[in-house]
């Protein structure tokens, strides 16, 4: 609920800066959609096999398989960091060629773009706690980081502080820094590891 919410809360913020920004907006956003095609799949792949770890009573195999979904999103985001980062021009062209709406696309995809990484590490966290079944420091990372941080931290440079519509680009970086965070302190914790997950084959007697 919080996502989409804020979101559309970011959208309206970035109207104020005209048809250009907000285009430049939805283009980026879309764009950054495509990587939870497989940020995704690891998240889900990573919780499965946390929680089968856990109910076999193997914790090191469980921390393996995080750091095991660590490792493979923060490589495959290193490689989209850069991709985004040098091609952000000509990606946001295909979508619309007008200039402004070229220039804001840029501005949006390259200050993102080194946020994504930490994004990686985020996906690892967030997903070894969720298959842990320990959900409640998930939970306050995304209310935090998007309540919180998403908005203030978009409307005072958009605003007050005179960044205009970067500020907003600040905003959403700002979160996805501050959601990592969060999931960091829960996942080096450990009391994740420490969860009772009871494993059970089906048709067992």
């Amino acid at each position: 609920i919080t996502r989409p919410l804020t979101g559309m809360m970011m959208f309206g913020v970035a109207t104020r800066f005209g048809t250009e920004a907000t285009a430049a907006f939805g283009i980026g956003l879309r764009l950054l959609q495509l990587m939870y095609i497989y940020l995704g799949g690891l998240a889900m792949a990573g919780q499965t096999l946390v929680g089968q770890s856990l109910g076999q009573r193997k914790p090191d195999l469980a921390l393996k398989v995080s750091q095991r979904v660590l490792w493979i999103s923060f490589l495959l985001q290193l490689g989209v960091m850069l991709v985004l980062f040098l091609l952000a021009p000509t990606l946001v062209r295909v979508f619309n060629s007008d200039p402004g709406v070229v220039r804001y696309g840029t501005g949006y995809l390259r200050v993102l773009a080194p946020m994504l990484v930490v994004l990686g590490f985020s996906t690892a966290w967030d997903s070894a706690q969720r298959g842990a079944g320990a959900t409640r420091n998930p939970m306050v990372a995304a209310l935090v980081s998007n309540w919180g941080i998403k908005i203030p931290a978009a409307l005072a440079p958009a605003g007050p502080l005179g960044f205009g519509v970067t500020g907003v680009w600040l905003g959403i970086g700002a979160s996805i820094v501050v959601e990592a965070g969060i999931l960091a302190i829960g996942y080096y914790r450990g009391r994740w590891l420490k969860k009772d997950v009871r494993w059970e084959v089906a048709g067992a007697e």
